[in-house]
């Protein structure tokens, strides 16, 4: 490939592109959220985990029963039309009348957010 010298409207070009490539760059990073959704059919128990850490979800009379496998690595939420409510440090009870009740799962040590879908199969 030749040179080419370089001229003003040539360097005007390369700064505009350049900035419109951070700007894409910088964009995308901050609006991108690291949320993974996942399908858990509460027929067969259900757990999900990253590394040591992991919660177990199970279907019994009174609702979803979710157990977590450590105390205080975990963060559950819930918007949905029930109750989430906390039995003892690592076991919540959620109790809703939603067909497929979704809740977030976020693990606070290693900053994973996990959108759990509830299914009965």
């Amino acid at each position: 490939m030749a040179a080419q010298k370089l001229t003003k409207a040539r360097l005007v070009q390369i700064i505009i592109m350049l900035a419109v490539l951070i700007t894409a760059f910088i964009w995308r990073t901050i609006n991108h959220e690291n949320n993974e959704t996942i399908k858990c059919i509460v027929s067969k128990p259900c757990e999900i985990g990253t590394d040591k850490h992991s919660i177990l979800i199970l279907d019994n009379d009174l609702g979803y029963s979710i157990k977590a496998s450590e105390i205080g690595a975990f963060s559950i939420g819930y918007n949905g039309n029930g109750i989430l409510e906390e039995k003892e440090p690592s076991n919540w009870l959620l109790q809703t009348s939603d067909k497929t009740p979704s809740m977030l799962v976020t693990f606070t040590q290693q900053a994973v957010t996990f959108n759990v879908k509830i299914f009965q199969e």
